[in-house]
């Protein structure tokens, strides 16, 4: 998982989520939304990495 973030998203996905800048934050919870509202679909169809891929920030 650290892995596909860092090439999809280019986020090191820290143990501590307080050194997210506001910026991985915003990414995230982007992401978030994507997944369980517009592409909800999708997820069920394609998969949660597959759709993820999709998403653009």
């Amino acid at each position: 998982l650290k892995a596909f973030f860092k090439e999809s998203y280019g986020m090191d996905m820290s143990e501590n989520s307080a050194e997210f800048s506001e910026n991985e934050r915003n990414t995230l919870r982007d992401l978030k939304q994507y997944l369980t509202s517009e592409a909800y679909e999708n997820v069920i169809s394609k998969g949660v990495f597959e759709t993820m891929t999709d998403f653009k920030t």
